[in-house]
């Protein structure tokens, strides 16, 4: 699944958020994920202020994506999970 949303794409840059990547979590190399998985979490404040609706309901499905792929890498997280949104 790979979401690209322009809107807050573009809200995130414009105040110099960090913004997402495009490519599935499963594609990510250890690395990239967890910058993703860090940046995803980050932009949770800027979607659920300004974000719509649809906004925050694919910010949700990328987080769960890129939960899923770092649990099924390292399953010892699971043990502190769920980690704080």
């Amino acid at each position: 699944m790979a979401l690209c949303w322009v809107a807050i794409r573009r809200a995130a840059a414009a105040i110099g958020w960090p913004t997402l990547r495009c490519e599935p979590a499963a594609e990510l190399d250890d690395g990239a994920l967890r910058r993703e998985l860090a940046n995803a979490h980050a932009l949770g404040e800027l979607v659920s202020r300004a974000g719509m609706p649809r906004d925050r309901d694919m910010l949700a499905l990328r987080l769960a994506e890129l939960d899923g792929e770092y649990l099924s890498r390292f399953p010892a997280a699971a043990l502190t999970w769920p980690w704080p949104r």
